[in-house]
């Protein structure tokens, strides 16, 4: 089994490595991709396709939000560990400031409530709690750097996650999903790629089932408030989504994720027909399965994940991550390392997360974001002007804003025509006023469903 430096700087290249992997199919549905690309086996590139399927450029073998939100917690705790997360926190905001024209600070395709999420940590005195209510797994993979950082489970590590998760969304779900990522992480870390076994899982399920409660209970002491406003009837909902995959852990993986969408539709009251769309109850356990009951190799796993496009990026990510744990840094295939964009520092972080002290050789976190962010806007600029067939249509967006990804709780229901009418007022005024503010007219992404 490989070292353990080489599991967690594998861990860290393979998250990259998965979000990269993603960016090109981030959004399109599976038909497309195989229509398109036949598969997800590489970094895939998009410039013969925009305008054809695909509606925005990105660089080859350049990771987004994703890593990018796991880079700010590996640094936040590598410069500063005591901070906590308000280091973390630091990190995110510096990162959304400057950057290109029209584009959120130097996230590249960040989503809506992502971007609304770090802007209200600079409008608030404290971390915590989140003002925003997001349940669209936005947030999970910050779990997996601090995982690599302490290597073993602890309290000081879970108050960490439930503390990142708490200052991201006021959503149980999704600050369960943050912890359990690096619960995961934690396991993948001890485990390789032959210990994957019915057994093992079990005791993984079990585990998770153990945190998912414990979460629950620490909401409700430290933060009732917060812990009220969740619905009563679906607070339980992660924790029973992770009995119900076990319990079916023995029938096909197609008729398990289809218990996983129905479960999901009913808790979410929205229609969840795909695995790959974006709910914290659908992505946590497709990327688990996917390597839980995979064949133990690196690129076909995260192939197999990847082919499912949708929300393809936070699969693919953890997805990623997970295998690198498993088969180390040495078992991802070259090619994937060498087209990595920034591979290199990223591997100085990993090594830096097993050492728990910076490394001198790192480069600055904003600075190698904002140089990957201009080149990427500046080949943008070369390829996108002739997609648009509107004379006048901005070719750049702030930011993704997917209906899949506004499944807020928040959201009321169709029947009540009164609160539905003004929440779609609502809406609508919002998005005129930021388009107003922008000087853009934002391009829907292609709807998910």
């Amino acid at each position: 089994m490989a070292q353990l430096e080489d599991k967690i700087s594998g861990c860290l290249t393979g998250l990259a490595v998965g979000d990269a992997m993603a960016s090109a199919v981030k959004g399109l549905k599976p038909e497309t991709i195989k229509q398109l690309f036949k598969q997800v086996d590489q970094y895939l590139d998009v410039k013969p396709h925009l305008g054809k399927g695909v509606k925005r450029y990105r660089m080859r073998g350049l990771y987004g939000t994703q890593t990018q939100m796991a880079l700010a917690v590996c640094d936040g705790l590598l410069e500063d560990k005591k901070s906590g997360v308000q280091g973390i926190a630091d990190r995110l905001l510096a990162l959304s400031l400057g950057g290109p024209e029209g584009e959120f600070g130097v996230f590249r395709r960040p989503e809506g409530i992502f971007v609304r999420s770090v802007e209200s940590i600079r409008d608030r005195e404290k971390p915590l709690p989140a003002d925003i209510f997001s349940q669209a797994c936005n947030f999970a993979v910050m779990g997996i750097p601090s995982a690599l950082f302490y290597k073993k489970a602890s309290t000081t590590l879970e108050r960490l996650w439930f503390e990142s998760g708490l200052m991201m969304s006021r959503n149980l779900w999704e600050i369960t999903a943050l912890g359990a990522v690096g619960l995961i992480t934690l396991r993948f870390l001890q485990w390789g790629p032959g210990d994957l076994s019915d057994n093992k899982a079990k005791e993984l399920f079990q585990e998770l089932i153990e945190h998912s409660e414990r979460v629950s209970l620490t909401l409700e002491e430290g933060f009732p408030d917060v812990y009220a406003e969740q619905n009563s009837h679906t607070r339980g909902a992660f924790t029973e989504m992770l009995k119900g995959v076990w319990e079916n852990w023995s029938k096909p993986q197609d008729e398990i994720l289809q218990w996983v969408c129905n479960h999901a539709s009913e808790s979410t009251k929205q229609e969840i027909h795909h695995p790959s769309q974006a709910s914290v109850l659908t992505l946590i356990p497709l990327a688990l399965m996917t390597v839980l009951k995979g064949d133990g190799t690196f690129q076909p796993t995260l192939t197999q994940v990847l082919n499912r496009g949708r929300s393809a990026e936070k699969p693919g990510a953890l997805v990623g991550a997970w295998m690198g744990a498993l088969c180390g840094f040495s078992g991802i295939p070259q090619e994937l390392k060498a087209g990595l964009v920034n591979a290199k520092e990223i591997k100085i972080r990993g090594d830096a997360l097993c050492k728990r002290r910076p490394s001198k050789q790192a480069k600055d976190l904003y600075e190698m974001e904002s140089g990957s962010s201009g080149k990427n806007h500046e080949e943008a600029k070369k390829h996108l002007p002739a997609v648009s067939s509107k004379p006048g249509r901005p070719v750049f967006r702030i930011w993704d804003e997917d209906d899949e990804d506004e499944m807020e709780s928040s959201i009321p229901q169709k029947e009540n025509k009164a609160e539905w009418r003004k929440f779609q007022k609502d809406k609508t005024r919002k998005k005129r006023d930021r388009r107003k503010n922008l000087g853009l007219e934002p391009e829907l992404e292609e709807d998910l469903t």
